[in-house]
């Protein structure tokens, strides 16, 4: 059965590994794209990527953390959230023990108009990440001590469903994986509006996030970077390089690379033809959605869908 997260080809360097929720899941009969584990003491992972969302807690001790080869040092109540196709590895823990949750995109899709009403979620899931190397990861959300013990109940109670499978434990999981993203998102608010470090970004960091608001909510129309551009009264030239150096990847980039992920979401979804797929991520041309599918996955769209229905 399927369990949401598929192999991605990353440009990773020698010593690095492509790694899937697969890597993890030893029960490969999960009917739910969700995986929830414990690491604990000598905890060493090696660089490595994977196509689902991952959001790590630090329970106790402390860790450094590779992200995109920049190091960072982890300590309790510290939250750290991986985006898909991102390199990243843990060294050098001191008796650490951090909650490790992983989710394939797909899991939010019916609750994301909802939480994309929340400030707190746009900037933590979409725009932080974007900044991390620019600001040094001083943007991380840090849970505050009273708040712990709720975080990890949530984080346990996922585990336990996950692991006893008892009826609705789908739904029993991913509702509490809904709250400890709403508990996340309120705390990040709150650390914003109080962080020295908030005007310090806040231009760019608010053109990125309108214009990646925009392009998610319009990804299957045809989205043009002159219009993207005059919204913010900039030229085309400026708001590429702006769009760039925040996201390391240029605006046609970012919009091929979300219309494959919801593509790779709607082939193992439904019966949709590979024609129809890629109309509905506002592709037109079969052919090029296939070339553009291939490239940016290392599949064909139909051998994606076989890998996923096996």
């Amino acid at each position: 059965m399927y369990n949401g997260c598929g192999t991605v080809q990353l440009p990773v360097s020698k010593g690095r590994a492509t790694m899937t929720s697969h890597d993890f899941v030893h029960d490969k009969s999960e009917t739910i794209p969700i995986f929830a584990n414990q690491f604990g003491h000598g905890l060493r992972v090696a660089a490595h990527g994977h196509d689902c969302v991952e959001i790590a807690y630090f329970i106790k001790g402390t860790a450094t953390h590779l992200y995109e080869d920049q190091g960072v040092f982890m300590a309790a109540g510290d939250v750290v959230i991986i985006p898909p196709n991102t390199t990243h590895s843990y060294t050098q823990n001191r008796s650490v023990t951090v909650f490790n949750c992983q989710f394939a995109p797909i899991v939010l899709q019916s609750d994301l108009d909802w939480l994309r009403k929340m400030d707190g979620f746009f900037d933590l899931f979409m725009v932080e990440p974007f900044f991390r190397n620019e600001v040094k990861f001083r943007d991380k959300l840090k849970v505050p001590d009273d708040h712990r013990p709720e975080v990890e109940g949530h984080f346990q109670q996922i585990r336990r469903e996950l692991n006893e499978k008892a009826t609705g434990f789908e739904l029993a999981a991913k509702t509490h994986l809904v709250q400890l993203i709403i508990l996340f998102c309120r705390l990040y608010s709150a650390q914003k509006n109080a962080s020295p470090w908030t005007n310090e970004l806040s231009g760019k960091s608010a053109l990125l996030r309108e214009a990646i608001h925009y392009i998610e909510e319009n990804f299957s129309e045809r989205i043009a970077v002159e219009e993207l551009a005059a919204a913010f009264y900039i030229s085309p030239d400026h708001f590429s390089r702006l769009f760039r150096q925040s996201t390391g990847v240029s605006p046609i980039e970012y919009i091929n690379h979300l219309r494959i992920s919801k593509a790779s979401q709607l082939l193992v979804i439904g019966g949709a033809t590979v024609s129809e797929v890629a109309a509905k991520v506002g592709i037109q041309d079969p052919s090029y959605f296939t070339r553009l599918f291939k490239q940016i996955t290392g599949q064909t769209p139909l051998e994606h869908r076989a890998e996923s229905e096996g």
